[in-house]
C-alpha cells in the first residue's frame, strides 16, 4: 500500500478510535442484552473509506495484490459509488468515491467536505431494525447526548444490474463518525 494511503489510514483510524465514546458503545450493548430475552450483541458491519474517483477506478496494485476486491455499484442517490473488500467474517470495507460527473450539491453527505481517510463506521445486529429500536429507546432515556434517528432505506445497483438494499440508522447529537451508525441488510448478502 501507498505510504501516503497508509499514512492516511492509521491516522484516520486513531483518530475514530480515539473519538469514539466507548460508554455508548457499552450503553448500547447493555441495552441490547437487557431488551432482549437472548442477548443479540452488536457486531461491526463496515468502515467507510473515502477515496479519490481516479483512485477507485484504478487501485494499486499494492491493495488489490493482498485483497480481493468486489465491485460495489453506483449508489442511489447517484453521487456516490463504491468498491468493497470483505473480509472472511463478513465485514467489510467501504472503498466510497463522489461520481466526478454528479451533479452538486453533495451535501446530502455529511462528509462532503471530507478528505480522503476514515469517514465512518457500522454496527449491525442480529435482530435488526428491533434492536435499533429498543437501544434508541432506552438512549431517549439517558443524558447521553446522543440518540438515532429513525431508519432510512438506502440502496445501490452492482455492475450485473442487481440492487442491493439496507437500512441505517445515523446517530443524532453527536459528531458524525465518532459514533457507529447502524446498518441492516434488507436484501440478502452474498459472499
Amino acid at each position: 500500500m501507498p505510504a501516503g494511503i497508509q499514512g492516511i489510514m492509521q491516522r484516520e483510524s486513531a483518530r475514530i478510535t480515539n473519538q469514539a465514546d466507548s460508554r455508548l458503545l457499552h450503553k448500547a450493548a447493555d441495552t441490547l442484552s437487557n431488551t432482549n430475552p437472548t442477548p443479540k450483541m452488536p457486531q461491526l458491519d463496515h468502515l467507510i473509506f473515502l477515496v479519490p474517483h481516479a483512485l477507485l477506478t484504478s487501485l494499486p496494485p499494492s491493495l488489490t495484490y493482498p485483497f480481493t476486491i468486489t465491485p460495489g455499484g453506483t449508489h442511489v442517490d447517484g453521487l456516490t459509488e463504491n468498491k468493497l473488500i470483505i473480509l472472511p467474517s463478513g465485514t467489510y470495507i467501504e472503498l466510497i468515491a463522489f461520481v466526478p460527473e454528479a451533479p452538486p450539491p453533495r451535501s446530502p453527505h455529511w462528509w462532503a467536505d471530507k478528505r480522503s481517510g476514515w469517514i465512518d463506521w457500522a454496527l449491525t445486529s442480529p435482530g435488526g431494525s428491533a434492536d435499533v429500536q429498543h437501544v434508541r429507546e432506552r438512549l431517549a432515556g439517558l443524558d447521553a447526548g446522543v440518540g438515532y434517528a429513525p431508519p432510512v432505506a438506502g440502496g445501490r445497483t452492482r455492475p450485473d444490474g442487481v440492487g442491493v438494499r439496507w437500512e441505517v440508522t445515523f446517530p443524532t447529537g453527536a459528531a458524525r463518525g465518532a459514533v457507529p451508525f447502524w446498518c441492516h441488510d434488507v436484501t440478502p448478502r452474498e459472499g
